[in-house]
Formats: C-alpha cells, sequence, structure tokens
C-alpha cells in the first residue's frame, strides 16, 4: 500500500477512536476551555503520531520465531503461465485514488468559495465604531458572528441589553482564536471527507466554541434565562453566514441545556490524564509496526509484477555467454561460468531482521523488482500438472552483501521450490546492511506466489 495511503488511515483510525473517546468521556462536563484544547490537541495528534518511533524499540532485534519472519517478508511476487489481467488490484487502487483526489479538490475549492463570500461580505460593509468595539455593519439581516478579528453585526437591530450580549460574545470567539479552530477543521475535513468521525469532531469543536461564548456571557453577570431567550430571538429566521463562529441558532436546543447544566465538579477533570496512555498506546503501536516492517523499507513502493511471464525452463546455473577462438575449428565456444557462492555464515554470528541501516539492492528497490521479474520462470513440468501455490524463500545478506543461505521454508512443489531458490541465489550483491556502522549480516524473507491462469 501506497505510503500516503498508510498515513492516512493511520490518521482515520486515530480520529475515529478519539471521537468515541470523546463522546465517552469528555463530552458532558463543563470544562469547556479543557475540551476546546483535548478536541484540537487530539485532531493534530492523530496527523503527527505516525512520525512518532520510539528509537529505543528499533534496535538490534533477534530472530526469535518464524512468525517473526513471515512478518518482515518482501513484496509477495505474483508468477502466472499467461498474460496478467490488465486490471489490477493496482489499476483499482489508481482508480480509488484519483476519485478520493477529485472529492478533495472540490471541498478545496468549496472552502475557497466560502472564504471569499466572507471577504465579499467584510469589504461590502462599513466599519463602525460601538462602545469601544470596531463593528462591521452587514448589508441585509444576517445573524451575527465573527471572524478572528472581524464582528459582523447590525447594533440598531438590538436593544441596548441585547446588543452587550451579543457583542460580549462575539468579543469571546475574536479574543479566542476560535476561527483558527474553525480553518484546521476544513484541512481535516478536506483530507478525511470519507471518514464520517471527521464530520462528528467537526460538530463537537463547533458546539463546543458556543459552550465557551455563552458561558463567558453568563458569567459576566448577565441573567442566564433573560439570555437564553435572547438567543432564540436573535438566532430564529436569521440567514447563515459561512466559515465563522457566531451568535447562531446551531443547536440552540443543546446550548440552552449546557446553560442550566450543573457546573462539573474539578476533582473530575482528573479524568482527561486517560488520554495519557491511550496517545502511548498509539505511539507504541506505530513503533511497533516500524520494527516489524523495518527490515523492508520497499515494501510500500514495490509494484506487481507487470510482465508477462509465460515462458518456462529451469536453469540450474547461472550463464554468461562468452565466446573465445578454437583454434582447429575457429567456432565460437560457449562458457558456462558459476556464481561464486559466499562463504558459509559464521554459526555465532549474530543474525539481525531489522538495523539501523538496511541492505539495499543494486539500484534500488524497482531494479531488485525488475530483476526478479526479468528471470523468474514458470517451470514447464509445474503447468503440465496443474501445480501451483506460494513457496517462501528466506535467506541472508552477509557482512559482504552476497547472499547466503538461501532455503525454502515453504514449499509446493520442487519444481517450484528450486526456480524461486535459483533466482535468489542468482542476484547480485547487495550493499550490506550496518548497525552502529559495522556491517552485519541480515535476514530477508520473500514470497513467490505461482499462479496458472485459467
Amino acid at each position: 500500500m501506497n505510503l500516503d495511503l498508510v498515513y492516512l488511515l493511520k490518521a482515520n483510525i486515530a480520529l475515529a477512536c478519539f471521537y468515541i473517546m470523546y463522546k465517552l468521556c469528555f463530552s458532558n462536563d463543563t470544562f469547556f476551555h479543557i475540551r476546546r484544547s483535548v478536541l484540537i490537541s487530539g485532531i493534530l495528534f492523530a496527523f503527527v503520531y505516525p512520525f512518532i518511533v520510539l528509537h529505543s524499540w528499533v534496535k538490534e532485534q533477534k530472530i526469535l520465531s518464524n512468525a517473526a519472519d513471515y512478518y518482515v517478508e518482501l513484496k509477495e511476487l505474483v508468477v502466472t503461465s499467461t498474460q496478467a489481467d490488465p486490471l489490477s488490484l493496482q489499476s483499482i487502487q489508481g482508480y480509488l485514488f484519483y476519485v478520493y483526489l477529485g472529492i478533495s479538490l472540490l471541498l478545496v475549492a468549496n472552502f475557497l468559495l466560502k472564504l471569499c463570500m466572507l471577504l465579499r461580505i467584510k469589504f461590502g460593509c462599513k466599519p463602525t465604531q460601538y462602545r469601544g468595539a470596531t463593528l462591521y455593519v452587514p448589508r441585509g439581516e444576517m445573524a451575527p458572528f465573527s471572524f478572528f478579528k472581524w464582528i459582523f453585526v447590525d447594533p440598531s437591530r438590538f436593544s441596548d441589553k441585547e446588543i452587550d450580549e451579543v457583542i460580549l460574545h462575539e468579543q469571546t470567539h475574536s479574543k479566542g482564536g476560535h476561527s483558527f479552530d474553525l480553518l484546521i477543521l476544513e484541512v481535516v475535513k478536506i483530507l478525511c471527507w470519507a471518514n464520517p468521525f471527521v464530520w462528528l469532531l467537526s460538530r463537537e469543536v463547533e458546539q463546543n466554541l458556543e459552550y465557551i461564548a455563552d458561558n463567558a456571557v453568563v458569567n459576566s453577570g448577565i441573567d442566564a434565562k433573560a439570555y437564553q431567550y435572547h438567543l432564540v430571538g436573535v438566532a430564529s429566521g436569521m440567514p447563515m453566514s459561512v466559515l465563522h463562529t457566531g451568535f447562531n441558532y446551531y443547536n440552540l436546543k443543546k446550548r440552552i441545556l449546557v446553560l442550566n447544566q450543573k457546573r462539573s465538579k474539578r476533582i473530575t477533570c482528573a479524568k482527561y490524564a486517560l488520554l495519557v496512555p491511550v496517545c502511548l498506546l498509539f505511539i507504541a503501536t506505530n513503533s511497533i509496526e516500524t520494527v516489524t516492517k523495518l527490515a523492508n523499507s520497499m515494501v510500500s513502493e514495490i509494484k506487481e509484477l507487470p510482465a508477462q511471464l509465460s515462458a518456462a525452463q529451469y536453469l540450474p546455473q547461472v550463464t554468461l555467454p562468452q565466446f573465445m577462438q578454437n583454434d582447429k575449428s575457429e567456432q565460437p565456444v560457449s562458457l558456462v561460468v558459476e556464481k561464486p557462492k559466499a562463504k558459509p555464515l559464521d554459526p555465532n554470528e549474530e543474525i539481525f531482521v531489522t538495523v539501523e541501516d538496511m541492505p539495499e539492492f543494486p539500484g534500488g528497490q524497482r531494479n531488485l523488482m525488475s530483476f526478479i521479474g526479468r528471470n523468474v520462470k514458470y517451470p514447464v513440468v509445474a503447468q503440465e500438472n496443474g501445480i501451483q501455490g506460494r513457496v517462501v524463500v528466506q535467506f541472508v545478506i552477509n557482512k559482504e552483501g552476497q547472499v547466503a543461505d538461501a532455503t525454502v521454508v515453504k514449499g509446493v512443489d520442487p519444481s517450484l521450490d528450486q526456480e524461486a531458490l535459483r533466482v535468489i541465489n542468482k542476484m547480485p550483491d547487495w550493499k550490506p546492511g550496518s548497525q552502529r556502522g559495522n556491517p552485519v549480516n541480515v535476514k530477508y524473507t520473500v514470497p513467490v506466489h505461482f499462479r496458472l491462469q485459467m
């Protein structure tokens, strides 16, 4: 899977888990400012934690079992007896990616349109001073709202008491930088629009910002009952603007219930400490995954073999055509040159699964897949007898970069097993892996799937 998709998947899983935990543990208390910090921090954490790795875990790792070896295997290679299906998983993933990207671009366009509408409203307003506050008076009827330091309200539409409540409400949004929260949510929705929990989190953030502003008005000494009636009178029937925090009708029933809610005891805010082990769990999970997959840094970029692998032959040796002059017949002579075998590994030497600098095939990951794709053949005897299956080959890149101790750890048939071993043993020398600057032995596992086309 592409690294970008893996990253988005991790972020979306974290966002979903965070929303569920928030609703279960934190959504019913009155610690509105703490909740605001938790909401934004949790959303940002979901996008940051995939980059956090506890490096102390990613150190010398011995192979403990065959199960661990199987998990750090290279991308499975599919060898078919006929032309590969043109509608591959790769192409389907590509189509889905472009659909996802297209919808994200539409959301970007919608965001820019909202921003342009907001700027149009702002530049169409005449600024006025009212009791020390700079207000922008919009044309026509519109519910009061704010965007950063801009407060949009028409004082002539309210009584003196009501306008004081409105301005205090909007100043709370403005001075608190609540518009930053909304912009962050817009970006998150563009990136993760397919995740329903993102939209639910957005609603929670907007709702909590209104609780903060309502609470500020009531705490200033304004009568709570009168303010609730004012909320209904101001918000009902008034058109809404966009991309803003405002004195509006948003979830009005819930806001009124919260205004009448008994304040939570301070001791109960200790429950927010639960977030610490949850965050550590996500980081630890990400680090464990890095340990198990670091041995194959190429997993996310390797493509399925696109080549047609219909030819079938078995070559037990590496042949290199060379020509020399025969003194008698003056005819070219073909020499067969066997690749020198790697020296046996010292049984006392440690073999690693993950190291700081992993071995590298000459030319990189794509060249490795290209090499295997060009050389692997489907044995004729296996085709004739309908033999297919998954062969798993395990080998070590030694300190000199040579392929050593190649063995079949899961076989299907001798013909398929030998073919998989032949290609692995034929590989050229790699750049050896190193740990703390010293070359070391590193083990790999490669699955090769031989599949007959019907």
